[in-house]
């Protein structure tokens, strides 16, 4: 287990995972010398120590490739946007789009979408916002087709959500992801959502579903 002065010294110095990380470093070695290291500072008490580790997912998953990363470190990924910090939960989402746009659009449906979606439904309200803010963040690198499939119709069910934060983030979610829709998803799911939201008896609700509808395309 590492040491509470490692840690720290790892804090100062990241340039130990910067050598373990350069390229010359085969899959098998970097297995061996650095993920249990990485599995263990993931869940380290300080989030200080978790948002480095975070940084690194994008470089590690370059050296790793999708099947290796899926089987050693995808799990961890996901853990991170359930954190009790919500930086760790920013930078978790963030981290996501890094990694869709170095695996690819299909990787994306296939290992992170439906993980994200699964928040929706989770207990706690903040779990579900987490959800819309990683729909924010994937729907440009995932393209129009999976976010219509696989993310819009998430986003349209929030809005029926007891919690307002939950329902205004709706609002701010379609205001953000509607230049990759197409006008048949505008008019029949974007639209609709808004003008029901904007009927809210919450009126932060009505605000920011108000000012979503105002910037959508007229026609």
């Amino acid at each position: 287990m590492a040491s509470e002065d490692s840690r720290d010294w790892w804090i100062a110095d990241q340039s130990y995972f910067d050598l373990y990380l350069h390229p010359v470093i085969g899959v098998r070695q970097l297995s061996q010398s650095l993920l249990p290291a990485i599995v263990e500072l993931a869940s380290d008490a300080k989030w200080r120590v978790r948002l480095g580790i975070i940084e690194y997912m994008p470089l590690l998953a370059g050296q790793l490739g999708p099947e290796f990363f899926d089987e050693k470190l995808s799990s961890l990924c996901m853990s991170w946007l359930t954190d009790h910090v919500f930086a760790i939960r920013e930078a978790a989402t963030n981290n996501l789009k890094k990694l869709v746009e170095k695996f690819g659009r299909e990787w994306a449906q296939n290992t992170v979408i439906p993980k994200v979606i699964q928040l929706a439904r989770d207990q706690n309200y903040l779990y579900r916002m987490t959800c819309l803010f990683a729909i924010n963040i994937l729907a440009e690198p995932c393209g129009q087709e999976i976010t219509q499939r696989m993310m819009l119709p998430t986003v349209i069910t929030l809005a029926s959500d007891p919690v307002a934060n939950v329902r205004f983030n709706v609002a701010k979610t379609l205001q953000r992801i509607y230049p990759v829709l197409d006008t048949s998803a505008l008019a029949m799911h974007v639209k609709p959502c808004l003008e029901k939201l904007n009927q809210d008896a919450d009126h932060d609700v009505q605000y920011f579903a108000n000012e979503a509808y105002e910037i959508l395309p007229k026609a």
